[in-house]
């Protein structure tokens, strides 16, 4: 659980929320992005932005706004060249 505990606050020290060109809150991480595709209450499930574009299957889970654990790995390269507006 500790080993746990510590990868999940360096990912939470590089996580970023961000907006959409559209206007919608995504997750930024490691230069992949993330939608948010299931809520319930405190809890998120997260979907890479290129699910639907790419098929790509990595997605995230947060409890309470922060990241309880990851599956998948991305079948695309990340995004280096994009702007993004930063939420605080």
């Amino acid at each position: 659980m500790a080993l746990f505990h510590s990868l999940s606050i360096r990912m939470q020290s590089l996580l970023e929320y961000v907006l959409s060109k559209r206007g919608k809150k995504l997750i930024k991480l490691h230069n992949f992005t993330y939608y948010a595709a299931s809520k319930d209450g405190p809890k998120t499930r997260w979907r890479c932005s290129t699910h639907a574009s790419c098929g790509c299957n990595a997605a995230l889970y947060t409890f309470h706004d922060e990241i309880v654990g990851q599956k998948g790995v991305h079948s695309h390269p990340s995004i280096t060249n994009k702007q993004f507006t930063k939420i605080d």
